[in-house]
């Protein structure tokens, strides 16, 4: 195979055989993609997607868990999309307490703060733990212009709770009004 160190050609051809319904199919060409590219996020997230989507919950947590590896070096990206999977196989709970001892880690970024306070603020309907995640993310990402230019915008705009943020923002040396 000419091509077999493209992980999109992989992915295009587990997803053909994902929808000519052939799904066992599917399961084995990204079985042998992983083997031949073994570093590969877009296979293993696309491999997860297509397990948790056929009802096969703990294969797909393994995936996902080895996207994690120690926790220590883990992306962000994966550490959002793991709490995203939580929340939709195991409930709000599991998700919430991932992110709490995720938060912990030195691989915690802000954009798993921002992510799950919009996960708790647009799913979950609550504007109390959006609110207290963007706080706590605040004490923790102040000096991050990307943490406040992501979460100000979002809330500011539907809700008035953040209007205490413009004098910090002015210490911080960025002007931003909210009115």
């Amino acid at each position: 195979m000419y091509l077999y160190h493209y992980p999109d050609i992989w992915y295009d051809y587990a997803t053909w055989h994902a929808k000519s319904g052939s799904v066992d199919s599917a399961i084995k060409v990204y079985q042998r993609a992983l083997k031949a590219l073994p570093d590969s996020e877009l296979l293993k997230y696309a491999y997860a997607e297509l397990e948790e989507s056929h009802g096969a919950i703990q294969p797909a947590k393994k995936i996902y868990e080895s996207l994690l590896g120690d926790g220590v070096n883990a992306t962000a990206l994966a550490h959002i999309q793991y709490i995203r999977f939580l929340r939709r196989t195991e409930g709000v709970e599991a998700a919430r307490k991932y992110f709490l001892d995720v938060r912990k880690s030195p691989s915690c970024t802000y954009h798993v703060y921002v992510a799950y306070a919009i996960t708790a603020f647009c799913l979950d309907k609550d504007l109390k733990i959006a609110h207290t995640i963007f706080e706590a993310g605040l004490k923790r990402f102040m000096h991050e212009p990307g943490y406040i230019l992501e979460c100000v915008p979002k809330f500011v705009s539907k809700h008035s709770l953040f209007s205490d943020w413009e004098k910090e923002l002015r210490d911080f040396g960025l002007e931003y009004s909210f009115t």
